[in-house]
C-alpha cells in the first residue's frame, strides 16, 4: 500500500520491506495518537488504496479482510459490514 501505521516510530537503518527496499521517512509510521491527523491527508488521495486503508483504519480489521471483502458482505442499507470467519 505504500503507508503504513504502527505504534513505533523506532526506525531501523537496515529494515527491509517485501521489495528488499529501505523504507522511507514518509513509509516510517504513526504513534496510534497520530492517526487522527493522517486521515485527512489519507483522504486528499484519490485511491482504491487509500479506500481500503480508511476501511482497515476505521473498521480495525485486518488488510486481508479488506483487501477480500466482496460486496455481498455489506449491507449499505443498515450499514454493516458481516466478515466471515
Amino acid at each position: 500500500m505504500g503507508v503504513c501505521i504502527r505504534v513505533s516510530r523506532q526506525r531501523s537503518t537496515d529494515a527491509l520491506d517485501q521489495r528488499g527496499i529501505a523504507p522511507t521517512a514518509e513509509e516510517e509510521g504513526y504513534y496510534a495518537g497520530d492517526v487522527p491527523k493522517f486521515i485527512p491527508r489519507l483522504r486528499e488521495r484519490e485511491s482504491d488504496s487509500r479506500l481500503a486503508l480508511d476501511l482497515v483504519i476505521l473498521s480495525a480489521a485486518r488488510s486481508g479482510q479488506v483487501r477480500h471483502a466482496v460486496f455481498d458482505e455489506f449491507d449499505l442499507e443498515a450499514k454493516l459490514w458481516t466478515i466471515p470467519p
